[in-house]
């Protein structure tokens, strides 16, 4: 159903992201987490974009920012997906990457 489509939708946006993200190389390994909200419209467009969650290193932050400032387009919502856009919060894990 619609649910499960989201998720599958939000799981592949998530390793999207994380393709994307180039953190500073300095700063690799370390536990820091930046929290963004990214709005989604059916069609794939991101609608919203935001950190909701900073660092609180600026060369981190600006990091994720450039991400969500190049990441502008998706596939467009699988025919589960009924919504005509979804809201996903996603964390972008520095110690993870």
């Amino acid at each position: 159903g619609s649910s499960r489509s989201s998720m599958d939708y939000g799981t592949m946006l998530v390793k999207a992201y994380t393709r994307a993200w180039n953190p500073p190389a300095e700063l690799a390994g370390r536990l820091h987490i930046i929290t963004v909200s990214v709005t989604i419209a059916k069609s794939g467009r991101v609608t919203n974009k935001r950190i909701v969650k900073k660092s609180g290193i600026s060369s981190v932050d600006r990091s994720v920012q450039a991400t969500l400032d190049r990441e502008t387009k998706f596939r467009a919502f699988p025919s589960g997906m009924t919504e005509s856009q979804k809201t996903y919060t996603i964390d972008f894990n520095l110690q993870a990457k």
